[in-house]
């Protein structure tokens, strides 16, 4: 593209009052940043937005050289919507993504694969007892339903003879899920055996070999997340907040926005570690006795969560025994 092409565009300046519309000005793309100090001097300082007509959106943090950020770029279709992609990058305003490499998203694909059949056996258990609990069918006493004591318990249960086949049906298809599951385990453990990430993680209470290596796999690089709020807000763990302007900020419930899996497993990591005696269940009961059980799993989830970046940033791997002393 060449560096002296003219676009047209708008100034806006965002205040507290009624934002002011300046005249459509022309400018170069190489003459963004002088034009912008100009404008910011004229206005005495306030936050200036800059829109092409085009579609970029840029907002203007410091003027200086590199003071454009792109906040939206929503581009047309078709061929003129591809030129002004090809203008936005030449001229540097587009900003660069992290994209996995095949290694990680193969470790990805295990990961979802694993976690849909989990889901597939809790489905097929769940189907069991509710035929169990149409026929007024009294509670399993032994702990496990589909143990070899449960298995005899369940025989001997009265049922008509199409239910019965049901729940045998179901019993073969979580015998058949178990052995793929035993086979991803496998093959998640050796991909991680040597993995010194999923071994510092596999440090914090609740943290299993399984959700460790669903965890490095869901972040990919570390390096990529600068805070630990935004880990938390990739796996969808924060709250939502509605504000209008100056007004009061309402929290609401998790945005569940980002890797699903991941967050799955966290919050399975959190009922286990709430289960330990330590730090975190301390944390846990303190936030059940205030919010209830469901929200107190949550929070415990998101503190997994930062936990999990402090770790994988800092190389350190006594960090949760560590911060509980302090």
């Amino acid at each position: 593209m060449d560096g002296g092409q003219e676009v047209s565009g708008k100034f806006v300046v965002a205040s507290s009052n009624t934002p002011e519309i300046l005249e459509p000005a022309e400018t170069a793309l190489d003459n963004i940043a002088p034009f912008i100090e100009a404008l910011a001097e004229a206005v005495e300082g306030y936050p200036v937005g800059f829109v092409w007509n085009d579609g970029f959106r840029a907002a203007i943090d410091d003027f200086g050289a590199k003071a454009v950020a792109i906040v939206a770029f929503v581009p047309n279709e078709g061929r003129h919507g591809r030129r002004e992609l090809q203008k936005g990058r030449a001229a540097g305003y587009l900003p660069q993504i992290w994209t996995p490499d095949a290694e990680t998203e193969r470790k990805r694909r295990l990961v979802a694969r694993r976690y849909q059949v989990v889901r597939h056996r809790t489905r097929l258990k769940n189907e069991v007892h509710s035929i169990l609990h149409a026929h007024l069918i009294p509670k399993c006493p032994h702990a496990d339903l589909f143990n070899g004591r449960g298995r005899a318990w369940l025989a001997a249960q009265p049922l008509p003879d199409d239910e019965r086949a049901a729940i045998d049906r179901h019993v073969r298809e979580l015998d058949r899920l178990a052995e793929d599951l035993a086979l991803l385990d496998r093959e998640i453990a050796q991909d991680a055996i040597d993995d010194s990430a999923v071994n510092r993680l596999m440090t914090i209470t609740g943290v299993n070999l399984a959700v460790a290596a669903g965890i490095m796999a869901a972040i990919g690089d570390i390096s990529r997340f600068n805070s630990p709020q935004k880990l938390v807000s990739y796996f969808g763990l924060n709250p939502r907040v509605r504000q209008s302007g100056l007004g009061a900020a309402h929290h609401g419930r998790i945005s569940k926005i980002g890797r699903s899996h991941a967050r799955a497993m966290l919050v399975e990591a959190a009922w286990a570690a709430a289960k330990a005696p330590g730090p975190l269940h301390a944390f846990f009961v303190r936030i059940r006795a205030r919010r209830g059980h469901q929200i107190a799993a949550v929070a415990v989830a998101r503190k997994l969560t930062v936990l999990c970046w402090h770790l994988l940033t800092k190389g350190r791997t006594r960090f949760l025994q560590s911060s509980s002393r302090s």
